[in-house]
Order: C-alpha cells, then structure tokens, then sequence
C-alpha cells in the first residue's frame, strides 16, 4: 500500500537556518504529529523565511522525520501579488500529489489550496482557528478595510458552499450535524 500524504496548508510563516532545519513560532513537532495521525507523512506549504540572525530564541525546532515544507513566496502585498500565477502552479501540484488536506483558516494560502483541491475532488479538513473579521478588523487600519471583504470570500463563497464536504475542526468535543462533523 502507498504512503498516504497529509498536506497542511496555511500562511505561517516558517523560518529556515543555515542547515536547512525548519522553525516555527505556532508550529512544532506536537503539531506535526498530530497530522501525522491521519497519514505517513505531512508537507507543510507556507511562506518561508530565514531565521533571523540564526537566533533560535522563541522558535520550536521541528524534528520530525517525515515532514517537509513546501516553501511558497510572500504575496501578502500589493507590490508582490504578481507573484500569485507561479505560486498557484506549485500548489496546484502538492494538491494534486497529497492524499488528504488540512487546511488552517483564515489563509491565503488555504482559500487557493480548497480551491484545488475541489477541482481535483481531494478530500479536505478545515481548521478554523479565529475568524478572518475579528483578526483584521482589530490589526490595523488597513485590515479595516479589508475585514468584510474578507469575511464575505471566505465564509460565504468557500465554507458555506461546500460544507457537505468540510470538517470543522474545534478544541472541543465532537458533534454531527446533518451536513458535516464538527469538532
């Protein structure tokens, strides 16, 4: 039997030292594992960025053995967004090579992966972890601006529509619903 292949998917970012070894802030080897529960091996895709003056304080060194990251550029930025094009192509291909997804919202990088991974039918998980309105709303001006455009495109036109195939995974216990489970 084949390896099955967990793909996570959010904007992290993670951070890289000099010998190639992965950090994260929010993500650490417990996270990795977890996904892990659901298959042989995880491919984080997320922004990648070098470790600051290879400092490893407040960082949690991912030791993991079968883990990888599939670095996607910054294109959180008016002046980058060009960039979107090349890193579709380099999603739509980890899409297209996993077995199951985990996307964690809000994203940038989750709404393009649940968008690949409809049209290639790969089944998905989605980790809602705070709301995209309350998370830009009280960031700054600029997410002011943006918080209800961002809430319509990520509540209306992705979860809402496709909640037959969607689990919601929460901290709390376990309960169906007629459309989808809710963790």
């Amino acid at each position: 039997m084949a390896d099955k292949k967990v793909l996570f998917a959010h904007d992290g970012p993670i951070y890289i030292d000099n010998q190639n070894r992965y950090y994260g802030v929010h993500y650490n080897d417990e996270l990795v594992n977890r996904y892990l529960l659901l298959g042989d091996s995880v491919s984080f895709i997320t922004r990648i960025y070098p470790l600051p003056q290879n400092n490893t304080s407040g960082f949690s060194l991912i030791s993991v053995t079968n883990f990888n990251v599939i670095g996607i550029d910054n294109f959180k930025n008016i002046s980058v967004y060009y960039k979107i094009i090349k890193i579709s192509s380099i999603i739509e291909k980890a899409v297209i090579d996993s077995d199951i997804i985990v996307l964690r919202y809000p994203s940038a990088i989750g709404l393009i992966v649940m968008k690949f991974a409809i049209k290639h039918n790969k089944p998905f998980i989605v980790e809602l972890v705070s709301c995209v309105y309350d998370a830009l709303w009280n960031y700054n001006w600029k997410g002011k601006i943006i918080a209800y455009y961002k809430y319509y495109k990520y509540y209306d036109k992705y979860l809402i529509c496709y909640t037959t195939k969607v689990i919601i995974l929460f901290l709390r216990g376990l309960k169906e619903t007629s459309q989808c489970l809710i963790a």
